[in-house]
C-alpha cells in the first residue's frame, strides 16, 4: 500500500511541478525547518508554518516585505522515501521607482517586479535514501565544492558515499521563474540600486540554461554529507541577514567541537576533491566548461583554511580563478561563542578583459548589493558573536569590497534574538558606496518571524 501511495504521490508532484514551476524560489530565508512536526504520533505526514513581517527604509525609499510560508512533508516509516512541499504567499511594498536613487542610476530600464500579492512554490521534491540518495524536483542545490552552484533548480541530485569517499552527479535546468532572487522570495526589487532584472545568465524557459556537474570528494576522518543536507534551508533554521554563501545559523555547541585532534599536529586535512562542471543551452553564446580542485584544512586553535582553484574554459575568456577562506572559531569561559573569517575571490587572466561567469554561483555578498563571482576580485570579512543568554542574542558584522572595476563596498551590522520560543526578532543596518552610485546609500530594517 505504501509503495503504491509513494508512486501516486510522486506522479502528482511532477504534474504540479510543471504546472506551477514559474512560481518557485529559494531566497526565503526562514526558520520553518526547525518547527516541522508530525500531524499525529502515527502519521506519515508532518507540517509547519511561518509568518514574516519586515519593514525598512533607505535614503530614498520605504520598503516592506511579508511572507506566509507553509510546509507539508511525507516520509515513509523506514525513511527511504520523502516528499516535501512548501508554498509561500507574499506581499511587498517599495516607494521608489528604481533602479538607482530617485529612479535614476546604472541598471536595466525594464526592471521586472513580482506582483504586490504573490503566491509561489518554494520547495517541491521527492527524495529516495538507501544505498543511493536521489533527490528530484524543484529543490535547493549546492555543489560539493565551495562556490560554483548555489541555486534553485528543476533537476536531479544523486549522492553516493563509499567509506571516506563521496560521489556526486547533479544536473538540471534553471530559468528566471525559479532562479534565486526572483518573484516569490527575492528582495532585489526592494534594493534595486544599480541593476535591473538581468543579473545573471539565466534563461526565460526550462531548457534555455542548464548544467551538469560531477565531483569526487575525500574526507579521511569523517562521514560525508550530501550537498543538499549541508546547503540549506528547508530543514534547518538560520539567521535572516546572512551574507550569501555564509549561512549564519544560531551558534550551537556542534560548531565549536573540541580542538584536541588538531593540537597534536600542525594541521589536518578535512576534505579534498575534484570537480568537472558544464553549462549549456541557448542562453550561452558558446561552450563553457569548468574544472578544478578544492580542499580544506584544520589547524590548532580553531583555525580553518578552505581553498579552491577552478579553470574556466570559454571562447576568449580563459582564466584561472581561486578562492581562499580563513576562519577562526572560539568559545569563551562565560559561554559566549565567536566566529570570524576573511575570504578572497580572484583570478589570473589568460585572455584579455575576461569575466568569471558561472551562472548559478549566487554568492550574493552584501545584503544590498549582492555581489557575486562575476564581480571578482572580491574581499569579504565577517565577525559573529553569540552571548550566553537565554534569548540567544547574537551580533554580526559583515564587510565586502570589490577590489577592481566599480570598487563597490558594503558594510552590514546585524543583531538578533529570540523573543519567544517560536518568535525571532532581527534588526539590520547597512551602508553601501560604489563608483556606480552618485552617492552612498543606507539600509535599516527590522524583521519579525513567527513559526507555528
Amino acid at each position: 500500500m505504501t509503495r503504491w501511495f509513494v508512486k501516486i504521490l510522486t506522479v502528482s508532484f511532477f504534474a504540479i511541478i510543471f504546472h506551477f514551476s514559474s512560481d518557485a524560489q529559494l531566497e526565503c530565508r526562514s526558520m520553518i525547518g526547525a518547527y516541522i512536526k508530525p500531524v499525529s504520533d502515527s502519521s506519515h505526514f508532518s507540517w509547519g508554518a511561518e509568518l514574516t513581517l519586515a519593514p525598512g527604509a533607505m535614503k530614498d525609499r520605504f520598503i516592506f516585505n511579508s511572507l506566509a510560508i507553509g510546509g507539508l512533508e511525507y516520509s515513509s516509516f523506514n525513511f527511504k522515501h520523502k516528499a516535501y512541499f512548501e508554498g509561500v504567499a507574499k506581499y511587498w511594498y517599495n516607494s521608489a521607482p528604481g533602479p538607482g536613487l530617485d529612479g535614476t542610476g546604472t541598471g536595466y530600464a525594464d526592471f521586472t517586479k513580482p506582483g504586490k500579492q504573490h503566491f509561489g512554490i518554494r520547495e517541491l521534491f521527492y527524495q529516495y535514501n538507501d544505498w543511493l540518495s536521489v533527490k528530484t524536483g524543484i529543490q535547493s542545490l549546492k555543489s560539493p565544492e565551495y562556490f560554483l552552484i548555489d541555486e534553485r533548480v528543476l533537476g536531479i541530485n544523486a549522492h553516493k558515499t563509499a567509506g571516506a569517499f563521496a560521489f556526486d552527479l547533479q544536473t538540471g535546468t534553471v530559468f528566471k521563474d525559479i532562479a534565486r532572487m526572483q518573484d516569490v522570495c527575492g528582495t532585489r526589487h526592494l534594493y534595486n540600486l544599480v541593476r535591473g532584472g538581468k543579473i545573471s545568465f539565466v534563461g526565460d524557459d526550462p531548457g534555455d540554461s542548464n548544467f551538469a556537474l560531477a565531483a569526487i570528494t575525500w574526507s579521511p576522518d569523517k562521514k560525508q554529507k550530501s550537498p543538499s543536507e549541508e546547503a540549506t534551508d528547508e530543514f534547518q533554521e538560520f539567521d535572516e541577514f546572512e551574507s550569501a554563501g555564509d549561512e549564519f545559523q544560531e551558534f550551537g555547541n556542534e560548531e565549536f567541537t573540541s580542538l584536541d585532534e588538531t593540537k597534536k599536529s600542525l594541521f589536518k586535512l578535512d576534505q579534498a576533491g575534484i570537480i568537472f562542471y558544464e553549462e549549456f543551452g541557448s542562453v550561452f553564446h558558446d561552450y563553457k566548461y569548468y574544472g578544478g580542485a578544492f580542499a580544506s584544512f584544520d589547524f590548532p586553535g580553531g583555525l580553518s583554511l578552505k581553498g579552491e582553484v577552478v579553470q574556466q574554459v570559454a571562447r576568449d575568456a580563459n582564466a584561472t580563478f581561486y578562492l581562499a577562506n580563513l576562519s577562526k572559531q572560539a568559545s569563551w569561559d562565560n559561554g559566549g561563542l565567536t566566529d570570524a573569517d576573511v575570504q578572497v575571490l580572484g583570478f589570473i587572466e589568460q585572455d584579455d578583459d575576461i569575466q568569471f561567469y558561472p551562472s548559478f554561483s549566487n554568492l550574493f555578498m552584501g545584503e544590498i548589493m549582492r555581489l557575486d563571482a562575476m564581480h571578482s576580485p572580491l574581499l569579504s570579512a565577517s565577525v559573529k558573536h553569540q552571548f550566553p543568554l537565554k534569548n540567544k542574542l547574537h551580533l554580526k558584522l559583515d564587510y565586502v569590497r570589490q577590489l577592481g572595476k566599480d570598487f563597490t563596498q558594503e558594510v552590514d551590522f546585524m543583531a538578533g534574538m529570540k523573543i519567544h520560543k517560536h518568535a525571532k526578532l532581527t534588526s539590520m543596518l547597512g551602508y553601501v558606496s560604489s563608483d556606480l552610485l552618485t552617492e552612498g546609500n543606507f539600509l535599516t530594517r527590522i524583521e519579525l518571524r513567527i513559526a507555528f
